[in-house]
């Protein structure tokens, strides 16, 4: 699946980092990004009994972290 993802954000034009190629550092999915520092060990246990789960992505975008700019890919998934 990384490498499909990889290969569908190059057909966009996008940049890949050396950490993202297929092989090296598996891209992760955020939970959840609301909840308090204090509150992540709880988020944490509760996925962890979970796992594995079947997610559905229903849009996609990349975001440069540097300053927040967001592009969506409509052609993603």
């Amino acid at each position: 699946e990384q490498r499909r993802a990889v290969e569908a954000l190059r057909a966009t034009g996008a940049t890949i980092h050396r950490h993202y190629e297929p092989g090296h550092w598996m891209p992760h999915v955020s939970a959840t990004t609301g909840v308090a520092g204090a509150r992540l060990p709880a988020v944490v246990e509760a996925v962890s009994d979970r796992l594995p789960f079947t997610l559905r992505c229903d849009r996609a975008a990349l975001i440069d972290t540097t300053d927040g700019t967001i592009w969506d890919l409509p052609g993603v998934p």
